[in-house]
């Protein structure tokens, strides 16, 4: 009986202390789809010709409608707490402003040719948005791994 006891208490505990995951956001999936849109922005600096570029545009646009609706999804949500709400309310407006440099600063310079611009605006505000961005997906509940998430050549 003392062992059942003990098991029971370790188990509430463990419940107790463990913060409870809202079905409202799902930070990884937002982070993930973000990284995804971010890694073919990098490989279209890299890519060879137009239709490559084309390629990796349209991953981007993929990507970036995902993270788009997962916002829509977790803010229609009745069950999202309203700090979280608030908090993504932020992560979109950030989202918002770096999509927004995205496509029309860095994609047209790509495109056009100028890759030293491009890279220019994504070494300066997009990484300052890039990071404000993870934090709050952290916030959110976002696991980060830094070895695979570098921060330096933030698109």
């Amino acid at each position: 009986m003392r062992k059942l006891m003990q098991v029971f208490f370790a188990l509430l505990v463990f419940f107790l202390c463990t913060p409870i995951a809202h079905a409202g956001i799902d930070a990884n999936a937002i982070k993930s789809s973000m990284m995804v849109a971010r890694e073919n922005l990098v490989a279209m600096l890299d890519a060879p010709d137009a239709t490559a570029q084309d390629k990796h545009q349209e991953e981007i646009t993929k990507a970036s409608q995902l993270v788009d609706d997962a916002i829509a999804a977790a803010l229609a949500d009745t069950e999202t707490p309203p700090e979280q709400a608030a908090k993504l309310g932020e992560f979109q407006q950030v989202w918002g402003a770096f999509k927004k440099t995205r496509d029309e600063g860095i994609i047209p310079a790509i495109k056009a040719g100028r890759k030293a611009d491009a890279k220019q605006l994504a070494t300066t505000i997009q990484l300052e948005r890039v990071k404000k961005m993870k934090g709050i997906l952290v916030e959110l509940g976002a696991t980060i791994n830094p070895a695979s998430e570098p921060d330096q050549d933030c698109v």
